[in-house]
């Protein structure tokens, strides 16, 4: 059920408050989330637990979600613009990794992403702080504890700064 629930569709931005959707949890609610780990769509070795002393910045997406598409631009540029103390990895849900690479060339996206065939990696996240559908983003603080979720949100570049800055401080 569970799993149903994680796989369905993509989800729509709520409209309102741009914020509705973001969950940041108090550093002692936080988990530290191991094994989080496969190789990139250029078949490069990608591990989370390599990533301790950033903010880590994971976005779930596929390339045949509009939603997903509508926020690349955002991830792309915030990702190009972030300090060197924040990383992003990119998650790829239930797609190819050609229409991957080509979702990642047009919208100018350069960090590295995931290949999550069978949603086993979203599923760590979600355990925790649950993502329905894609696009999902979940922030790792610097210890690698998961800190925060961006679900059914519009995600723009100040609500994304603004949960990234949040977790940095916290």
């Amino acid at each position: 059920m569970a799993c149903a629930l994680l796989l369905s569709g993509c989800a729509g931005a709520e409209s309102g408050d741009a914020s509705a959707g973001v969950t940041i949890l108090r550093p002692s609610e936080r988990e530290v989330l191991h094994g989080v780990e496969g190789k990139s769509l250029d078949g490069a070795p990608v591990d989370l637990d390599s990533y301790r002393g950033k903010v880590v910045v994971v976005n779930w997406w596929g390339s045949w979600c509009a939603p997903c598409r509508k926020e690349a631009p955002v991830f792309a540029r915030v990702s190009d613009e972030a300090p060197s103390d924040v990383a992003f990895i990119g998650l790829l849900a239930r797609d190819s990794p050609a229409a991957a690479r080509a979702f990642n060339e047009r919208f100018g996206v350069r960090y590295p992403t995931l290949v999550d065939r069978d949603s086993r990696l979203a599923l760590r996240f979600s355990q925790v702080l649950p993502v329905q559908a894609v696009p999902g983003t979940w922030v790792l603080d610097t210890r690698g504890r998961l800190a925060a979720r961006i679900a059914s949100a519009e995600v723009t570049p100040t609500l994304l700064r603004d949960v990234v800055d949040e977790v940095r401080g916290s």
